[in-house]
């Protein structure tokens, strides 16, 4: 179905099944029960998309399907009945970020993109600590060269502190 023929039947807010995967005569083990969030547009590689809530990229039209108010309603009530109790702790934030930025890492595969995606949050967080350690010793640089006695027991304290932080951060790096 064409963009200009989806946005003519269905208005911004139309109850729809969306498949973020496959379809589910192709394997799909998602499906969404959901509705419409922006108008269907065509995708930067010419495929009919639309924006649906709860999903944070597009979804070909081909995925979607609009449905009656009274079946989206029971699969509403089906998917709530069937929602286990959470039973993990809260997501940290590097879970969180993965969860956002998998699907727009180019790859072959889902578990590609996340490994991937986990792999460029290593490297970040390597990239960050360094920075942060560097920081912290030239700061202690900075009190020692502050100190009037360059000699002096602060002096020197301070810039042992500043040689601990680099060992740390070369222990941290390997």
């Amino acid at each position: 179905m064409k963009a200009a023929e989806f946005n003519a039947r269905h208005p911004i807010g139309t109850l729809v099944f969306a498949y973020p995967g496959c379809r589910p005569e192709d394997g799909a083990d998602t499906r969404l029960v959901t509705r419409t969030r922006t108008a269907a547009q065509l995708s930067a590689s010419g495929d009919p998309v639309v924006w649906v809530e709860g999903e944070g990229a597009y979804i070909c039209l081909t995925h979607v399907d609009p449905v009656a108010e009274d079946v989206w309603e029971a699969a509403r009530k089906a998917e709530a009945a069937q929602t286990p109790e959470p039973t993990s702790l809260p997501k940290t934030a590097r879970e969180k970020v993965a969860g956002l930025l998998w699907w727009s890492v180019p790859s072959g595969t889902d578990e590609e993109a996340k490994a991937r995606t986990n792999q460029l949050l290593d490297e970040l967080t390597a990239e960050v600590r360094a920075a942060a350690f560097e920081e912290a010793a030239a700061f202690f640089d900075g009190l020692a060269d502050a100190e009037k006695d360059q000699h002096g027991y602060r002096a020197r304290v301070m810039r042992g502190a500043a040689n601990d932080v680099r060992r740390l951060n070369a222990k941290a790096a390997s």
